[in-house]
């Protein structure tokens, strides 16, 4: 706030005090007068009662008055006088009254009326006032944010080229230090380049020293899939692909093979198309890369691999020709093909099980038990050994209500697993003979309590059976304890003695070795089906 602002106000102030002054003169001269003309009204009041008095006075009372024979005191007053003093005093009194009511009244009223006009005015004039300071205050802060403003933009311009400058230099010296770094770094790689072969490979690197076969890589890759490495694994294949690496069909066959059993068909294809650059008439080469190929989607090339196969000899064709190739005409839909491949098979290897397994498979898928049946039943007839085939057969007697023959074609299969590399499942073997007893039990076929009871007692035997099988199937370990209450449930019902018995058909006991998530779920799934079957 200037002095200029001060002066206003102060002038401002020294009005209001003048009003103030002037108001209160004003008042205090009222208050005079009204004293002022008390006095006088109550000096006229006496004087006329005196006059009043002295007229009602005989004349004779005021002569001995006058004659100092008599006091006024003494006078003696006649009746008249009496009555009208008393009458004139009041008379006097009320006008006097009234008149002096009504001249206050009309006094108070000018003075509420100079007040309210005094109190306006100093209304008025505070307003002014009030306005003025404002809108000084606003013109201040309007000053007074230009200047903020206008030093902001002096400040930023004057730090700006500043560090601008700053920046310039400090730019130019690491320019400089840069380039005298580099010069350092550059020297120092220099010296170090004839030691550059000692310096340690990283783990990464590590696992490809020695591969210089594929052969060699078929071994790394099994090792370290066997750690549960795959992306290394994978890596040693795509480095037989990046370096070319050589090796013999079999070599190539394995590393394929080895990846194929991880679902990496692509990479197990390029493996083999890799070999076939190298042996483009191996059979074993040709039908890999027909199977692997389909199985990754890329059938355009799988078909001029089989086309490549199928000009090749019958005579050299092994096991995996026929199959692999008989899988490719099911998947792209020809049957037709497929049989003639089959039809062919048996032909050439009248004694492999495969030849009848594979035929008949595809009857199986189709529902058409009985075909399926009669080119199953050829194939144990014409084979001994023939786990494959066996397990098909039974599969089918199941779904057809043979129960007795599928435990016959079950049998005939768990004899043809005493291999080093059996072609069938051992669990799955015995599970489906202990579904095949479970179901003839439930039949009603058989009506001797004693031979239902050795029945109840296998199934419930082959279910434990499979349940302690290291190859076990997730989806036994969770129905076959199941089963086996069911089975325990019947016998109890029908008075059956079970002897066979044990802990494997606990709830979740085949289950252990799972995560215990998994775990967990599978028991809640076990225990839903549980109360379902008892209701």
């Amino acid at each position: 706030m200037n002095d200029r602002t001060l002066r206003e106000i102060e002038e401002l102030r020294e009005r209001i005090d003048s009003i103030e002054s002037k108001k209160m003169r004003f008042l205090w001269g009222l208050s005079w007068l009204e004293s002022i003309a008390f006095t006088v009204v109550t000096i006229l009041f006496m004087g006329g009662l005196i006059v009043a008095a002295l007229l009602f006075v005989p004349a004779d009372v005021i002569k001995e008055i006058q004659d100092g024979q008599a006091s006024i005191l003494e006078a003696q007053q006649t009746d008249f006088l009496k009555l009208a003093v008393p009458i004139f005093l009041i008379a006097i009194a009320f006008v006097a009254g009234f008149l002096g009511l009504k001249r206050l009244g009309q006094f108070d009223i000018q003075v509420d009326k100079l007040r309210e006009s005094l109190e306006a005015r100093l209304s008025k004039e505070r307003e002014l006032s009030e306005e003025q300071r404002k809108n000084f205050n606003d013109t201040i802060d309007n000053r007074l944010k230009d200047i903020r403003d206008a030093i902001k933009e002096t400040s930023q311009r004057y730090v700006t080229e500043a560090i601008g400058s700053e920046k310039d230099e400090a730019l130019k010296y690491f320019e400089g230090s840069r380039n005298e770094m580099s010069g350092i770094v550059q020297d120092i790689k220099d010296n170090l380049e004839p030691y550059r072969w000692l310096s340690p490979r990283s783990d990464k690197e590590d696992f490809r020293v020695g591969i210089d076969s594929v052969g060699t890589a078929h071994e790394k890759a099994t090792q370290l899939f066997s750690e549960d490495k795959p992306d290394m694994a994978i890596q040693v294949a795509k480095h037989v692909l990046e370096k070319k690496i050589s090796g013999s069909p079999d070599d190539f066959h394995n590393l394929a093979a080895e990846l194929a059993r991880k679902d990496l068909y692509s990479r197990a294809s390029q493996i083999i198309l890799l070999g076939l650059e190298s042996f483009d008439r191996n059979i074993d080469l040709l039908s890999d890369g027909v199977k692997y190929l389909s199985s990754s989607g890329d059938t355009e090339r799988a078909n001029e691999l089989a086309k490549r196969l199928q000009d090749e000899d019958r005579e050299h064709w092994n096991w995996r020709a026929f199959v692999f190739l008989g899988d490719y005409f099911e998947l792209v839909g020809e049957f037709k093909k497929a049989f003639a491949v089959y039809e062919e098979f048996k032909k050439q290897r009248p004694y492999d099980e495969r030849a009848y397994s594979q035929h008949g498979g595809v009857f199986q898928q189709w529902g058409k038990y009985d075909e399926a049946i009669h080119i199953l039943e050829e194939g144990l007839r014409k084979v001994r050994k023939a786990p494959q085939t066996a397990m098909r057969l039974a599969d089918c007697y199941i779904e057809v209500g043979e129960y007795s023959k599928a435990i016959a074609a079950i049998d005939r299969a768990i004899e043809g697993t005493a291999d080093s590399q059996p072609s069938a499942n051992i669990s799955s073997l015995f599970w489906t003979r202990a579904e095949a007893r479970d179901a003839l039990v439930h039949s009603g076929t058989i009506t001797d309590t004693e031979e239902l009871g050795k029945y109840v007692e296998s199934a419930i035997g082959d279910y434990q059976a499979a349940l302690s099988m290291p190859d076990c199937v997730t989806v036994y370990r969770i129905r076959g304890p199941q089963r086996i209450k069911i089975l325990r449930l019947y016998a109890k019902n029908h008075g059956i003695n079970v002897q066979t018995g044990g802990p494997d058909d606990e709830p979740g006991i085949g289950l252990s070795g799972l995560p215990p998530e998994l775990l967990g779920k599978l028991l809640g799934m076990q225990d839903q089906d549980d109360e379902s079957n008892e209701g």
